[in-house]
C-alpha cells in the first residue's frame, strides 16, 4: 500500500494542467487512475476483476478527478480570500462580475477557462461564482462545499 501514496502526488504538482479540464478528459484521467491500480496491486486485465474491487483492495482511494475538482475549488477560495488591493484578486472579481461587452478572446486561446469549470463544478449545488465568491471568508462553510461539490462528481466505491 505504500505505492499508492506514491501514484497520486504527481498529479498534485501537474493539476494546472487539469484547471480546465472537460468531462471527457476526467474520464481518461480516471481510467489511468483505474490502470495505474491495476498495475500496483499487480492485478491483470484478463481476471475480469471489477473497478469496485480494485479500489476496495487499493484502500478506497478518491478518483483523480475528485482530487482536481477538490484542488480547484480550494485554489479558488485561496484566491478569493487574498487582499483586494492585489491584482489577481481584482482580475477574478472583474472576471466574475462579467468581461466588458467589447472584448474579444484572442485568437488561439482556450474558449474553456478556468472560471467556466469552476462554474460546472458549483452548478450541481446549484451555486454560482459569486455566491461561492461570497462564502469564502468562512472557511468550515467553505470546507464544506469543496466536500459536497466533490461527492457530487461521483463516489468512490
Amino acid at each position: 500500500m505504500q505505492i499508492l501514496n506514491y501514484h497520486v502526488p504527481f498529479f498534485d504538482r501537474h493539476v494546472n494542467f487539469f484547471c480546465t479540464m472537460p468531462f471527457e478528459m476526467a474520464t481518461k484521467v480516471d481510467a489511468f487512475d483505474d490502470i495505474c491500480l491495476r498495475c500496483v496491486l499487480c492485478i491483470p486485465y484478463m481476471d475480469h476483476v471489477t473497478t469496485a474491487t480494485v479500489r476496495l483492495q487499493a484502500g478506497s482511494p478518491p478518483r483523480l478527478s475528485q482530487l482536481i475538482q477538490a484542488r480547484r475549488l480550494r485554489f479558488f477560495g485561496h484566491v478569493a480570500r487574498l487582499d483586494t488591493s492585489l491584482d489577481i484578486s481584482r482580475a477574478l472579481k472583474v472576471s466574475i462580475r462579467g468581461l466588458p461587452k467589447d472584448w474579444r478572446r484572442p485568437p488561439g486561446r482556450p474558449r474553456h477557462t478556468w472560471l467556466r469549470t469552476l462554474e460546472a463544478d458549483l452548478q450541481p449545488l446549484n451555486l454560482g461564482l459569486n455566491s461561492a465568491w461570497k462564502y469564502t471568508p468562512d472557511r468550515e462553510h467553505r470546507k464544506h462545499l469543496v466536500e459536497t461539490a466533490t461527492l457530487q462528481l461521483g463516489v468512490c466505491s
